[in-house]
C-alpha cells in the first residue's frame, strides 16, 4: 500500500489517496462464532485514506499507513453494516467512493504444498461482464505464488491508454523495491504506536524516545505507570539523593558456588520478567513512561575476600554496602536491580541484592529468590527449571 501511495502521489500530486480495501471478512469478532468451516462469501470492503505527505520520508510513510490500518476496527468488517443497515448512510463517512480498489489475496505457496491441485497457467477470463459498469477506475489484485508477488491491474481502455498503465505498473514495481530495500537495510525492527501497550502516542514521539534511548538498547514495549509508581518516580526525581525507595537485602550462601551458572540464572530471570528490563522516563511535560527493553545486561559484581583478615573484610563490606546505597539508581538509564557476590570464606558467600522499590515490593523477594536458585540448580544439573508461567 505504501508503494501504491507513492506512485499515485508521484502521478497525481495528491497527498491523500482514497483506496477501497478488500478483506476475507472472517474475523473473530465473537468467541461464540466459528465460521472457519462455513461456506460463503464473507468478503468485507472498506475505504482507507493513504496519507502521502511530500515532506515525509519513506520510513514515516510506511509507519503512517501501518497505523492507519491498525486503527481500522476488526479489519473493516463493520463498515458495510454501518453503511447499508443503519441510518448513517448519508453521512460523509459513508459517501466516500474510492476510485482505486486494492485486494491482497494472500500467500498461496503453503496452501498448495500438500495438495494435488495446482494453479493453471491459463487465464480464467474476466470475473465480470464487459457490459457491467466498473466499480473502480483501477482494480488491483495481488497474491504471492511461487515465491513471487504478482499484481494485476484492471482498467478500462476507454479511460487510460495501455502506455499509461504500463508506466503506473513500472512505478509501482519501483516503489515496492524501494520499500523492500529500506526495510532490509534496517538493523532492527522499528516500533509504531500500535505495537506498544501505551495508548495515544504519536509516531513522532515514539521515534524521539527510540532515538533518546538507543544507547541503552532496543525497545520492546512502553507502558503507563501505576499510580503508586508515579508517586515513587515523583519523589525520586524531586530528591535524587534520597534512599527512601532504595532496597538492599543481604544473605549468606553456604557451600561452593558456581558464579558463572549464577550469572546465567540472573540473565534468564531478567529475560523472563519485563520489569527487570524496565526504565522510567519523562518525555517533556507528558505522562511518565515505563520503557521495556528487549535485552538488558545483568549488573553483577564478584569479589573474592576470603583470604582477607576478618576485621579488614568486615570493614571492606561495610564500605561497599554504603557506597552501593550512595550510588543509588538513575531511573532513566540504570539497570534497576543489581547483585554482588562476595566470597567471605572458603565455603561461604555473601549476596548483596539492591533494587529500586518502583520495580517490586518485599512480597516479591522470596518469589524471585526461589526462581533464581531453581534456575541456578537446573543449569548445574543440566535440566529445565521448574518455573511458574509468567502472567
Amino acid at each position: 500500500l505504501t508503494a501504491l501511495g507513492m506512485v499515485i502521489h508521484k502521478w497525481t500530486g495528491m497527498e491523500r489517496i482514497a483506496v477501497n480495501l478488500e478483506g476475507h471478512g472472517r474475523e473473530s469478532i465473537h468467541s461464540d462464532f466459528d465460521i472457519t468451516r462455513t461456506v460463503g462469501w464473507f468478503t468485507s470492503q472498506y475505504p482507507v485514506v493513504l496519507t502521502m505527505e511530500a515532506a515525509s520520508d519513506i520510513s514515516h510513510q510506511i509507519k503512517s499507513i501501518k497505523e492507519g490500518l491498525r486503527k481500522t476496527p476488526n479489519k473493516g468488517i463493520g463498515f458495510g453494516l454501518l453503511k447499508y443497515l443503519s441510518e448513517n448512510q448519508e453521512k460523509s463517512t459513508f459517501t466516500l467512493n474510492p476510485e482505486i480498489s486494492f485486494n491482497y489475496l494472500g500467500q498461496f505457496d503453503q496452501d498448495l504444498e500438500n495438495t494435488a491441485m495446482q494453479p493453471s497457467s491459463y487465464s480464467s477470463g474476466g470475473s465480470e461482464s464487459k457490459q457491467h459498469v466498473r466499480s473502480y477506475v483501477l482494480d488491483i489484485n495481488g497474491m504471492i505464488s511461487g515465491g513471487k508477488l504478482s499484481l494485476d491491474i484492471n482498467y478500462s481502455k476507454k479511460q487510460y491508454r495501455r502506455e499509461t498503465i504500463e508506466q503506473l505498473a513500472k512505478g509501482l514495481q519501483a516503489g515496492l523495491q524501494e520499500v523492500i530495500e529500506h526495510c532490509v537495510t534496517k538493523g532492527q525492527s522499528e516500533l509504531t504506536p500500535s505495537d506498544i501497550i501505551f495508548k495515544g502516542m504519536t509516531i513522532e514521539t515514539l521515534d524521539c524516545i527510540v532515538q533518546e534511548t538507543k544507547h541503552i538498547g532496543e525497545i520492546e514495549n512502553v507502558y503507563p505507570l501505576t499510580p503508586m509508581q508515579k508517586g515513587m518516580l515523583f519523589h525520586s526525581l524531586m530528591n535524587p539523593q534520597s534512599e527512601a525507595y532504595f532496597e538492599q537485602t543481604t544473605f549468606d550462601v553456604e557451600g561452593s558456588m558456581n558464579i558463572e551458572a549464577f550469572v546465567r540464572s540472573l540473565e534468564q530471570l531478567i529475560q523472563r520478567h519485563a520489569i527487570f528490563r524496565t526504565n522510567f522516563l519523562n518525555v517533556g511535560n507528558d505522562e511518565p513512561l515505563q520503557i521495556v527493553y528487549r535485552n538488558r545486561k545483568v549488573d553483577f559484581h564478584y569479589e573474592d575476600l576470603h583470604e582477607m583478615e576478618e576485621s579488614s573484610r568486615e570493614e571492606w563490606m561495610k564500605k561497599y554496602t554504603t557506597e552501593d546505597k550512595e550510588r543509588g539508581f538513575n531511573l532513566a538509564e540504570d539497570a534497576l536491580m543489581r547483585m554482588t557476590i562476595l566470597r567471605i570464606e572458603a565455603q561461604m558467600y555473601r549476596v548483596i541484592w539492591s533494587f529500586h522499590h518502583i520495580l517490586m515490593d518485599g512480597w516479591c523477594i522470596p518469589l524471585v529468590t526461589k526462581e533464581i536458585f531453581e534456575t541456578y540448580y537446573a543449569i548445574q544439573e543440566q535440566r529445565e527449571p521448574k518455573l511458574s508461567v509468567v502472567t
